[in-house]
């Protein structure tokens, strides 16, 4: 649940915004969001990396790299002591006063939205202008533009199911309108039944019967254990399949993410799928 954070508490920001004074160079970089950490080094600039948040796993580089907390609660210390050039992080509820405290002493943040299809491609080319690598920025964007239009032609000739995305158990939240992963249902043949509520409403049991879909997808990160159990003793599920994946990369708005969502509808559609 915890990994989910930034996207429960996102807040929409149409541009990447600089707390505190641009630093000349960007050698030293502490990364607060895995999906901004996955494109540094996306982009070919991993060693300038010198801290991830304890929930950074990809690359495999990343794990031998200093911890520095959370998403919301970095350790301002551990910070302090990378010696970073700058801070990247993403807009979220509780990351202002911790970014104005580090600009305060003299360590500015970058805060690059990227919660939305729409905020990739500005957070790539965002990156690539920070580390002076504008060419591979811009082969990145078209690489993912074209990963996503061979994703969409894979699956359109199958029956579109009906789905509901379980992003958290307890409480149930799920991806509604607005999210980023509703973005990309139709890519994989899904159609979202949660309509309103906002990106992330919280469904009582009787407000995923009503919705009547054929297809949950549980993306929860929960353990198999603690998923089974959770949908084993969900009222009424008979009427719809139950699909689990841990793929963390769904739940990313990185460079993975379209290769993830084809081996999910691959999943999904079984041996329908070309």
């Amino acid at each position: 649940m915890t990994l989910l954070l930034t996207l429960f508490l996102a807040v929409s920001s149409p541009n990447p915004e600089w707390i505190g004074k641009a630093p000349a160079s960007a050698n030293r970089i502490v990364s607060l969001a895995p999906n901004l950490t996955e494109l540094v080094f996306e982009l070919g600039e991993g060693s300038r990396i010198v801290g991830v948040t304890r929930f950074d796993n990809y690359p495999p580089a990343v794990l031998k790299l200093p911890k520095v907390g959370g998403f919301i609660n970095p350790n301002l210390e551990a910070i302090v002591a990378a010696k970073p050039d700058v801070v990247l992080a993403t807009p979220n509820s509780g990351g202002k006063t911790q970014a104005e405290t580090l600009a305060r002493l003299g360590i500015p943040v970058l805060s690059i939205p990227a919660q939305q299809w729409t905020h990739l491609s500005p957070a790539i080319k965002t990156l690539a202008t920070l580390l002076k690598c504008p060419q591979r920025g811009q082969a990145l964007v078209a690489d993912l533009k074209a990963q996503e239009t061979t994703l969409a032609k894979r699956f359109s000739h199958l029956p579109v199911k009906r789905a509901m995305i379980a992003i958290g158990l307890k409480p149930l939240v799920s991806a509604g309108p607005k999210s980023f992963i509703d973005r990309f249902l139709p890519l994989i043949g899904l159609r979202n039944v949660v309509t309103k509520g906002g990106p992330y409403p919280i469904l009582n049991t009787e407000a995923v019967i009503s919705l009547k879909p054929e297809l949950v997808l549980d993306l929860s990160m929960a353990t198999d254990r603690v998923s089974e159990t959770y949908w084993k003793n969900f009222p009424q599920k008979d009427g719809f399949r139950i699909q689990q994946s841990r793929n963390d990369a769904l739940l990313r708005l990185g460079p993975r993410l379209f290769k993830a969502l084809q081996e999910l509808g691959d999943l999904i559609h079984a041996e329908k799928a070309p």
